[in-house]
């Protein structure tokens, strides 16, 4: 069975980042808000886990608009909650997409994540950890069948819901049962967000066609492709098919 990897000490910022990020309205690519997982939000967590974001979002939202793809960065901008709750980000130490987003909209975030970090942490810790995903294990074998590449680690975040996120060396990913996502569905996103790497050409249009038509040629199983098709008829692909 593939597992979804939650409770790392590693995970504690980057889960941060995402569950400020699910409060934000960006432009696309790259916008993360998700209005369920704010109800979510409000019904499971203490209020100083989510208030300061829900509060300053529309200000926050308004200066980093046109930087959505840029601030998924953040995600790697500190190892963990701790060093984060004692330096707050500067230009000095921002991975390099984020060198030219407002400085404004970014200490803003900050603030408001700063204000959420321990009372989230402490809330999330305290919460059952990301299900079995039957479907990682094929899609760790179509990887290494056909794109030649191994499976990165592949983490759950409830704030991602149908979406997911690949960086070099890890993808993060919805959390299969939560706010009606299924099962087979995390692995379908896994299997995407692989192939958008593994893409000759990084340009987000071409890695997207890359990932799209790779897909459909894969002897994908049956459930697999079911949750694949099911997550695409979900998505805007306007401009990509």
């Amino acid at each position: 069975m593939g597992a979804l990897t939650l409770d790392a000490p590693e995970l504690e910022f980057p889960r941060l980042v995402f569950h400020g990020l699910a409060f934000l309205q960006l432009s696309e690519p790259g916008n993360l808000n998700h209005r369920a997982y704010q109800h979510w939000c409000a019904s499971a967590l203490p209020p100083d886990a989510y208030r300061a974001l829900e509060e300053d979002a529309e200000l926050i939202s308004a200066r980093l608009t046109s930087a959505s793809v840029p601030l998924h960065a953040l995600v790697h901008a500190a190892p963990s909650v701790a060093s984060f709750r004692s330096a707050p980000f500067t230009s000095a130490k921002l991975p390099q997409p984020l060198r030219g987003v407002d400085p404004v909209g970014l200490e803003l975030f900050d603030i408001a994540l700063r204000r959420c970090a321990d009372p989230f942490a402490e809330a999330i810790a305290g919460m059952p950890p990301a299900p079995e995903t039957p479907r990682l294990d094929e899609v760790r074998r179509l990887l290494r069948e056909f794109e030649k590449v191994n499976l990165r680690p592949v983490h759950a975040v409830r704030s991602l819901g149908p979406r997911g996120r690949g960086y070099p060396h890890v993808i993060y990913v919805g959390w299969a049962g939560f706010l009606g996502l299924d099962e087979d569905t995390p692995a379908a996103i896994t299997l995407h967000e692989e192939l958008v790497m593994n893409a000759p050409d990084s340009s987000y249009a071409v890695a997207e066609r890359y990932a799209l038509q790779r897909a459909r040629e894969l002897p994908l199983s049956a459930p697999l492709r079911g949750a694949h098709e099911r997550w695409l008829s979900s998505l805007d692909l306007t401009g990509l098919v």
